[in-house]
């Protein structure tokens, strides 16, 4: 066999298989092209935002509420009333010496006739205590006073000391005082040294 002959036989088998290749290759193609298509685009995953866990929170101690003081009203103070302060009251000390009726001894009276005037004395007293004493009750100041002056003026022409100088005292506090306890203890005075007066001349 010539060598042209082979190189045809040759170039025959190589069609041939070209041929069957490309047979094969078309086939292939048209069942690939068959089938669905793939989705060929990447799928975008949006990211999955977990939930954030919290921190566990410490446990706090539970403060106890302040307890409200109670509101303390301040109560008013009844306010006393001002008491008018009462003056202390000094009442008459009576300390006198004992009665004397030497004045009318001096005036040239006798013992006897001495002793008649302080008895008289004695009656006249007896008869106003009680009309004085009426006065300060009424608190008629001016007859108080006339009444005092009166055996007042009786007593000094008698004589001093005991009655004598009570009644000055007397009179003269009735002229510018008017206190009704001193005015009693005056009058208590006169009762006392009027006994005392009685006593020596009984």
């Amino acid at each position: 066999m010539s060598t042209f002959m082979i190189t045809i036989i040759f170039l025959l088998i190589i069609g041939v298989i070209v041929y069957f290749m490309y047979k094969n290759e078309k086939k292939h193609k048209d069942t690939i092209s068959t089938k669905p298509k793939a989705n060929t685009q990447k799928k975008s995953y949006q990211p999955i935002e977990r939930p954030t866990r919290k921190p566990k929170a410490e446990p706090t101690t539970v403060q106890p509420k302040p307890v409200a003081k109670p509101t303390v009203v301040p109560q008013e103070v009844p306010t006393q009333p001002k008491v008018k302060e009462i003056p202390k009251i000094e009442l008459p000390v009576a300390n006198y010496p004992q009665f004397s009726h030497a004045r009318l001894l001096d005036m040239g009276l006798s013992d006897d006739d001495a002793q008649e005037f302080v008895q008289d004395l004695i009656e006249q007293i007896k008869t106003q205590i009680p009309l004085i004493e009426t006065a300060i009750q009424s608190g008629n100041f001016q007859e108080i006073e006339e009444l005092t002056h009166s055996i007042k003026g009786s007593a000094t022409n008698i004589g001093v000391g005991g009655i004598s100088d009570l009644l000055v005292d007397f009179n003269t506090y009735v002229k510018t005082g008017d206190t009704k306890e001193i005015l009693e203890a005056y009058v208590t005075h006169v009762k006392t040294y009027h006994k005392q007066l009685q006593e020596q001349y009984s």
